[in-house]
């Protein structure tokens, strides 16, 4: 009698039935395929078994992979800063420019109107006298008639009051009166109204109308004084009028002197000479701390504006709406105590 051969089955083989032969079943074992199968379901059906996720998807872990946009290049940003940062002062810079050589002279023009309604008005003899001008007011007009030139005196010579325009020096002879009268103006901004005393020539006329009355000067030179040389603003005892700025070419000052051709007055003779602060060489010492507060103001305001810009990123034009004067407010503030740090003469 011949046993029948159980089959040993292989641990991850199939087995599969060829055929019948003599003496039993004949079973032929087959290696399983590399590649995963499913055996038939009751309906019949082969189910999808689903690939392995590729081995750069990490899944529960890094999330740079899902979003590799979500990671900011960090040189790029800080390169995007500096770029806004250094636009930012170099717009800032421009439009101080423009401020200086442009806004500058519309607001002279605007003072000198002021001044010449309170100089003309009815009680000018109450409020201007030769012992009670206030620095900042009115102090007589000038005429130039060759530079067709006209405009209000004021009193004082810092950078804050030439601003203004032309202004009488503290320390110096009053117009009309004996002894050297110094009027220091800007040659370059604020209505730039001594720009061309340059082309004055001896004998020109001068007028200065004051209070005290009305003086006839001619001019007896026109010259540069630089650093070492004589001041033409020092006290002399002879009836002059000074008219000094910047030099155009190089430092000091370009001046003209002219002398008195009608009766002078009986005003004292100022003994004690003009501070360099009163001289126009420098700017007003008074303007650095309002200078410095208004810049941080300003810095400030703008990074409150980029906040809003960022956390109010569907409402751009809201925010520039609200944003925008107010900085241009604090700007423009700003600008004004600048422009009083430069010379007075510039």
């Amino acid at each position: 009698m011949t046993e029948r051969a159980e089959p040993i089955e292989a641990e991850g083989t199939v087995p599969e039935v060829s055929g019948a032969t003599t003496g039993g079943l004949a079973t032929r074992y087959v290696a399983p395929p590399t590649t995963t199968t499913a055996t038939l379901t009751d309906a019949g059906r082969v189910p999808k078994v689903p690939s392995a996720p590729p081995e750069s998807l990490d899944i529960g872990g890094d999330q740079q992979a899902e979003h590799p946009e979500a990671t900011p290049d960090t040189s790029s940003f800080v390169l995007l800063r500096a770029g806004l940062a250094a636009s930012t002062v170099g717009l800032c810079l421009l439009l101080f420019v423009g401020y200086v050589y442009t806004f500058s002279t519309l607001q002279q023009q605007r003072a000198q109107h002021i001044l010449l309604n309170e100089f003309t008005s009815g009680n000018r003899t109450a409020i201007l006298t030769a012992k009670s001008v206030a620095e900042g007011e009115p102090a007589g007009v000038l005429t130039v008639p060759a530079l067709h030139l006209t405009q209000v005196i004021v009193e004082g010579t810092t950078a804050t009051d030439l601003l203004k325009g032309p202004g009488l020096m503290p320390g110096t002879a009053r117009p009309g009166s004996l002894g050297n009268s110094v009027l220091a103006g800007h040659r370059t901004i604020a209505g730039s109204p001594f720009a061309h005393l340059n082309q004055l020539r001896r004998g020109d006329r001068m007028v200065v109308v004051t209070p005290q009355g009305r003086y006839v000067y001619r001019v007896l030179a026109v010259g540069t004084t630089r650093t070492g040389q004589r001041d033409p603003t020092s006290p002399n005892r002879h009836p002059r009028l000074t008219l000094v700025t910047s030099n155009p070419s190089a430092n000091g000052r370009l001046y003209v002197v002219a002398a008195l051709r009608t009766a002078s007055n009986r005003l004292h003779i100022p003994r004690h000479p003009p501070t360099v602060a009163e001289r126009g060489l420098s700017g007003d010492s008074a303007a650095v701390v309002p200078s410095i507060l208004w810049g941080l103001l300003l810095a400030g305001a703008f990074g409150v504006t980029l906040y809003a810009y960022w956390r109010f990123r569907g409402r751009h034009w809201s925010v520039y709406l609200l944003s925008t004067p107010v900085l241009l407010a604090i700007t423009f503030v700003w600008y004004g105590n600048l422009i009083r740090l430069l010379p007075g003469t510039m």
